[in-house]
């Protein structure tokens, strides 16, 4: 929002890949990227999103902790 003239999405070759943006392989898809890109829904919404995935995560999680 500050300096969108200056904001670019990394394009050069990341982890041996050079068909999609560095940010679509970090997060897994291109869903955030898109998302962002369209400035409509606020961070809060973006996170809410997650909730289920973080959810399945919990669970899963729950049978490795030591502590």
């Amino acid at each position: 929002e500050l300096f969108p003239d200056a904001f670019q999405w990394r394009t050069e070759r990341y982890e041996f890949v050079s068909d999609r943006p560095a940010i679509d392989l970090l997060y897994g898809n291109d869903d955030l990227r898109k998302i962002l890109m369209g400035n409509e829904i606020s961070l809060d919404e973006i996170e809410s999103t997650w909730s289920q995935d973080l959810q399945n995560f919990q669970q899963v999680r729950k049978e490795y902790l030591m502590y």
